[in-house]
């Protein structure tokens, strides 16, 4: 995801403006206040017009991203797939070499039917 916003965060002891990321799969808070939150340790969160308000079952904190605030939301709420990621999209042709990893061969199959299978020459 890569998203980054300077913002003002406020925790139930702190308030200070800080930079916020939002990776594939936490929140991160960078100083003066810290935190790093995994997506699947979130219990609950909600966007106003200008905060992104999220709880896990130790805290819960704030975080002032302005009119981004719902843009946050939804891409943690809706995280894109591995093949989204990949540009694969319905209809599309796909060379796969080597990937032994049933669950992303399953949901390319799922996506797109011509698949050519080969074989590596990398030693």
């Amino acid at each position: 995801m890569g998203y980054e916003e300077k913002c003002t965060v406020q925790t139930a002891d702190q308030e200070a403006d800080a930079l916020a990321l939002l990776e594939h799969d936490h929140i991160a808070v960078r100083r003066p206040i810290s935190r790093k939150v995994m997506f699947r340790d979130i219990t609950s969160m909600s966007a106003s017009a200008d905060a992104l308000t999220v709880s896990t079952l130790t805290e819960t904190f704030v975080l002032h991203l302005g009119a981004n605030s719902a843009k946050w939301l939804d891409r943690i709420q809706n995280p894109k797939s591995i093949l989204d990621k990949f540009g694969v999209k319905a209809g599309s042709t796909a060379a796969v070499i080597g990937v032994t990893d049933t669950e992303f061969m399953e949901q390319l199959r799922a996506r797109i039917s011509d698949i050519n299978l080969g074989v590596s020459n990398e030693p």
